[in-house]
Formats: structure tokens, sequence, C-alpha cells
């Protein structure tokens, strides 16, 4: 396959021999003149230039046929050349395009692409600006609720040993000198938060021969607990004092208290007891039994329990035992038997074993030893606890 010039016209020549035939086929065809193909008129090829050559190189002399000027080959700028084979030779065709060749969104893509680029990097930057500033408020405020919370804490241990500093010096300070009777008392805070309760004891000389006693519970915790604790003690007190029975002291004391207007109610267990014969008359305002330890035995006293004072007017009944010498009563709050996971007679039972397992001569230590092996871990509730011993004669 040849390009070749004939009477100043050129041709291209075509020639393919067979030696075992002994057969030559020759043909030319005619180049147009102007190097104008028919497809020019083809509105297909309107939007680019074009321009084929044969052979190896896009030289002048070697183009067979454009559309543009061949004066203007060759072509500079955006171009596209492609080859494919032909004969023994090949075929180039370059082009270039007039203006944008695909749709009007294809034409507008890479500006299209550009902006939403532009428009995902802003949203991100606003996006990382918006959560870089809420870590840094968050982080802010973290450090503000801690400073917050130490503050807090701070605050609640002063108010803490302030309600235990009243409430400790609402309690006897020292107990009377009762012959032929030990006696023993001990009050320990609850062992969570800042509310001091309204547990309490009070041991009382009446005359020579009788002694009074009261453990008592207020329901609730706080001051306001603290208060009608207060209030409590030195009710039961005056009326003790002056001659009156358990059972009488709590009906009297029944019509002072109104859970309505109070907002607590009161547990109370008041004795009467005589040093020389060892009789004690009991009387319960909703309150637990007390222990009574003998030997190798405890045993709950069996009495009669009436509502508890802040459920208005009330009668009582009481009851008469006598302390064998050498025995030990027992009075105690709620706080040293009750527990989330098991009811009250679980938790009496607990106490009446502890009790019989805990032995030691002097009752202080007794008390103490109870309340440490009662009271475990965590315990939230005060506890209020009275011993009473009467001693061999």
């Amino acid at each position: 396959m040849r390009l070749v010039t004939a009477k100043g016209q050129p041709r291209i020549s075509y020639a393919s021999a067979d030696p075992g035939a002994g057969l030559v086929v020759y043909a030319e065809r005619a180049v147009p003149a102007d190097r104008r193909a028919r497809v020019d008129r083809d509105s297909a090829f309107a939007d680019i230039d074009y321009a084929i050559y044969l052979g190896t190189t896009s030289s002048t002399s070697s183009m067979l046929t454009t559309n543009v000027d061949p004066a203007s080959l060759p072509m500079t700028g955006r171009t596209s050349q492609a080859s494919a084979k032909f004969g023994d030779t090949q075929l180039i065709l370059v082009t270039s395009a007039h203006d944008h060749l695909g749709s009007a969104v294809s034409r507008r893509l890479p500006w299209i692409i550009l902006l939403v680029g532009l428009l995902l990097t802003a949203t991100s930057w606003a996006v990382a600006r918006k959560l870089v500033r809420a870590r840094q408020r968050a982080e802010q405020d973290t450090r503000t609720i801690t400073d917050l919370y130490q503050r807090v804490d701070t605050l609640f241990g002063e108010q803490r040993v302030l309600a235990e500093g009243l409430q400790r010096s609402l309690l006897p300070q020292a107990t009377p000198d009762i012959p032929g009777i030990e006696v023993a008392a001990e009050y320990v805070a609850g062992a969570q938060g800042v509310d001091i309760g309204g547990d309490w004891y009070s041991i009382i000389g009446v005359d020579e021969d009788e002694f009074a006693f009261v453990v008592g519970d207020v329901s609730g915790n706080g001051i306001d607990a603290v208060a009608e604790m207060a209030r409590a003690r030195f009710t039961l007190r005056a009326y003790l004092v002056d001659g009156n029975s358990p059972r009488t002291a709590l009906e009297k004391c029944s019509r002072q208290f109104d859970v309505l207007t109070d907002g607590h109610i009161v547990t109370v267990l008041a004795g009467v007891g005589n040093r020389q014969t060892g009789e004690i008359v009991l009387a319960s305002a909703g309150h637990p039994p007390p222990l009574l330890v003998t030997g190798a035995d405890a045993d709950f006293l069996t009495m009669p329990v009436g509502p508890p004072l802040g459920a208005g007017a009330c009668s009582y009944r009481s009851t008469t035992m006598t302390m064998p010498e050498e025995s030990t009563l027992l009075a105690y709050t709620d706080g040293l038997i009750e527990r989330r996971e098991s009811d009250l007679s679980s938790g009496m039972a607990r106490l009446a074993a502890t009790v019989l397992r805990v032995h030691s001569e002097s009752l202080q230590s007794l008390v103490r030893d109870v309340l440490e092996s009662m009271r475990g871990d965590g315990v939230s509730d005060d506890i209020a606890v009275l011993a009473l011993r009467r001693r061999r004669r």
C-alpha cells in the first residue's frame, strides 16, 4: 500500500502477488486533488476537523484527506489521534473538535463536580467546626460539673458532721448510776448520705428504786427528723419522770403527735423497771420487741404492740416481765435488723444468734461487738441500741 503521484495527481496504489500462481494484482485509486472527502458534507462531522494520513507519520506528504486547509496542518491545540492497520501499513486519524461534543450536562460536569466538591468541603468544615466546639463545650461542662460535685461532696461532708453533731448532742451524754443494773448504749449514724435519722435512746433515774428507759425511731431523716426526735424524747422523758407508766406516757404522747401535720411517725419502746425486784413494765408503739438473753437462751419478748405515735390518739397495753439475775435485756431500733434483701423475722433471728455467739463480760463490749457483726457494710439506716444487765445481788 503506497501513496503515489501520476500525472500530477496523488493516488493510492495497492499490489498483491501470489508467487505460486505467478499472479500479481495491482490497483490504484485517485485521491481528490483538494484532499476533501464526501463526509465533509455530513452534519455529523460539522463540529470536528480531521486529517487522515497513510503511513506511520502525520506529515503533509502522506495526508490522504482532510476538511481543513492543508496549509494549516498539522493540527495544534487539543487533538485526538487514532491508528488502524491498512494493508501492509496503517491509517492515522487526527481530529480536533471545534467545541464540546457532548451534552450540556457533560459540558458543565467539571464545574458541577468542582462546585459540589466545594460545597461538600464547606459543609464538612462547618460540621467539623461545630463538633469541635461541641466537644470543647462538653469538656468545659465536664470540668464544671466535676468541680461542682467536689464542692457538693465537701458541703455534704460538712452538713453531715453538723447534723450528726446535733443528733449526738440530743442523746444522753452520760448514763445514770443505777445500783444493780449495768447499762450500755450506742448510737451509730448511717454509712451513706448526709441526712441523719431520728433514732434515740434514753435512760432515766425515776426514784431510789425505779428507773425508766426509752428507745425510739422517727421516720425519715434530716434536720426535721432530728427535731421530731428531740420533741418525742423530751416529752416522754417528762411523762416518765412524773411517774407515769409506759402505757400512760405513750397515750399522752399520742395526742401530741400527728403525721398529717408533723410529717413523721415515731415508734417507741418504753419501760419502767425496779432495780430491787428486776420487774420491768413495757409498752410498745409500733416498735420491734426487745431481746432477753438468759444464759444460753435468747428470746424476743411477746408483748402487745400499739400504733406508732403520729397515728392519732391511741390507747396502749403494757406487759410485765422479770429479769433474772445476770440476764440482759437488749432494746434497739429497726436499723439493726432491717435489710432490703431479707424480712424482719430473718433479721431478728440473726440478732438472737449473734448475741449468743458474741460473749463478753463487759456489756458495752457486747453491744459494740453485736453492732459490728450486724451492721456489715453499706448500711444506710441509723441504729440506736440500749442494753440493761441485772447483776447478781
